[in-house]
């Protein structure tokens, strides 16, 4: 039986993990992403997957910004990427969704607070 690892993926929808070895068909393995059932702290958690193939593509993608950043990572064991995952909770991927009672206080809009007695600012867009 091969090794298999348990992977942790806080990507909105996972990734494929695809290999492409010269001369053979493409070998794939899909990571689950928040958007499984299987969520902790954010993380979709996906079990068993082939441990040199995770390998050699980390090896591959290892300046991914989402393996640079955290946001895919693997264990040998199940608890324990469970338990990164909900150490690593408040990890942002940059792709989480706007409050849509507060959108001003999302600085990836942007946009600037007005405080409290000022106008609130709206700027034209030049070349409009």
């Amino acid at each position: 039986m091969a090794e298999t690892v348990t992977v942790g993926c806080k990507l909105a929808h996972g990734i494929h993990m695809d290999l492409h070895p010269k001369g053979q068909p493409r070998k794939r393995f899909t990571l689950k992403g928040n958007n499984s059932a299987r969520v902790i702290g954010g993380f979709g958690i996906t079990e068993n997957v082939p441990k040199d193939h995770f390998d050699e593509w980390l090896r591959i993608h290892k300046n991914l910004p989402a393996v640079v950043d955290g946001l895919i990572f693997a264990m040998s064991q199940t608890a324990s990427v469970e338990a990164k995952a909900r150490e690593m909770a408040e990890l942002r991927h940059g792709a989480e969704r706007i409050n849509p009672e507060d959108p001003l206080s999302d600085s990836r809009l942007g946009l600037k607070k007005p405080q409290k007695g000022e106008d609130p600012i709206i700027e034209v867009m030049k070349g409009v």
